[in-house]
């Protein structure tokens, strides 16, 4: 009802709500998705997007079950860092470094809604796990890594924690990254990089312009890499909403319309080539939705809330 009273398309509210439905329909007994603390993270952005909480008439057991998995599942506290070259590597894997963003992701938007005092101590530790874990080049590991990173830092950013830390990791990064960039050479990277400088603050840089040119050119909106679609997405969305006219340029109209088309009548979305066929599915419909929430999911700082209607009427009619 808030989304439709602000001029949200119905079609897109309800292809989301049935969505919505297929994850709750997936969830296991204990609360977690997929193959465990990873999956169920994910799987709890589009409904914290959607802000179906705890209190949530449809989705409310759901959502309790899922956060107090991952409120259970501690993700910091075996951090061992020792430095090779440029990157402080974890003593285990880069998936649980992944899994470490998307937790801080899924607590500091959770905390951002309730502001449950009892999250604070947990999302002051998370901190650690991102900034401790930049490299003497202010970048981490691998671009995809950081990409979830600068939006952890992002959504910490509005929980007012370590603010002062966390803007300086972000600038540092982002004035590495400016350096490192190739804009003119269309890579699955790409998109994710310059969404990452926009949440950094740098979306006006001359990079980002340039590189949002080749992501129309050579984006062919695959969702068998639906995660490289979300990060496409909101891109061009970013800019667009920083007054620009991208959004148009690359039809993003019509792939909103082309993926709630693909929609299977269970409320989920599969793929054609998944590279692990036991969880594609879930990954796939978790981006997918991720991507139709764009608009309201991660807001632009341009128009202002009351310019909003006509805004994604341009977008999304």
């Amino acid at each position: 009802n808030r989304l439709a009273r602000v001029g949200f398309p119905q079609g897109t509210i309800n292809t989301i709500e049935s969505g919505l439905k297929w994850l709750k329909s997936k969830q296991k007994n204990d609360g977690s998705w997929g193959r465990g603390l990873n999956d169920t993270c994910l799987a709890l952005l589009p409904f914290l997007g959607h802000c179906e909480i705890e209190n949530s008439t449809s989705f409310g057991e759901t959502f309790k079950r899922g956060i107090n998995f991952v409120k259970s599942h501690k993700t910091e506290k075996d951090f061992e860092y020792y430095t090779t070259g440029e990157f402080y590597k974890h003593a285990g894997s880069t998936g649980d470094l992944l899994t470490h963003a998307l937790r801080t992701i899924v607590l500091a938007e959770y905390y951002v809604l309730t502001k449950k005092s009892a999250l604070v101590e947990d999302l002051r530790a998370s901190v650690d796990g991102i900034i401790n874990t930049q490299g003497t080049g202010k970048q981490w590991v691998n671009s995809y890594l950081a990409h979830f990173n600068i939006q952890a830092l992002h959504a910490l950013t509005f929980t007012k924690i370590r603010n002062k830390e966390i803007l300086e990791c972000m600038t540092n990064y982002a004035n590495a990254l400016k350096k490192s960039i190739e804009p003119r050479r269309y890579s699955p990277q790409l998109a994710g990089d310059i969404f990452a400088l926009q949440l950094c603050k740098r979306g006006h840089l001359s990079v980002v312009k340039e590189g949002l040119e080749i992501v129309i050119q050579k984006s062919t909106f695959d969702l068998n890499r639906p995660d490289i679609c979300y990060f496409e997405t909101n891109a061009l969305y970013q800019s667009t909403a920083m007054g620009g006219v991208n959004w148009r340029t690359w039809k993003g109209g019509l792939k909103v319309k082309e993926i709630i088309g693909l929609q299977l009548l269970d409320g989920g979305w599969t793929v054609t080539e998944p590279s692990n066929a036991q969880y594609a599915d879930l990954e796939t419909s978790v981006f997918t939705l991720l991507v139709l929430q764009t608009p309201y999911r991660c807001l632009p700082t341009t128009p202002k809330p009351d310019k909003q209607k006509s805004f994604w009427g341009r977008i999304l009619d």
